[in-house]
């Protein structure tokens, strides 16, 4: 295969368990800085589908946030701030062997950016130009 992708992937069970199974999380640097109450962190397995060989990398990306008004997190203890936390996960699969996980997210976010950016653009064909919907 000479094809690199970068796709989102699905948090089906197998893709769960792994997860489950991850002892080792970095965290997930940011270039435009991050909410107060967010904490993200990136580890990664090699994966494979049902029925195939073909082995391949799921980057992860933990999402954990904590649901309190900006302020309050200096009244409360960090156990305390915890209970409140909930995990969310998400999946990039990628067979790119040179880039690393943190460079995978970064290039997936932007990606999808710039597909975002891109569909809310709409040609003006009176005027030549492209404005946003």
């Amino acid at each position: 295969n000479d094809i690199t992708y970068i796709i989102g992937g699905h948090l089906d069970r197998s893709v769960l368990y792994a997860i489950s199974q991850i002892t080792r999380w970095e965290p997930l640097s940011h270039k435009e800085g991050t909410a107060h109450h967010l904490k993200e962190e990136v580890a990664e397995f090699l994966h494979t589908m049902t029925h195939t060989n073909h082995a391949f990398r799921m980057i992860v990306i933990k999402r954990t946030a904590i649901p309190v008004l900006h302020g309050m997190e200096e009244f409360l203890t960090e156990e305390e701030l915890l209970t409140y936390a909930s995990e969310r996960y998400s999946v990039i699969a990628s067979n790119d062997l040179k880039m690393s996980a943190q460079e995978i997210v970064h290039f997936y976010r932007q990606k999808n950016g710039d597909r975002l950016l891109l569909s809310s653009l709409r040609y003006d064909y009176k005027s030549g130009s492209y404005r946003k919907r």
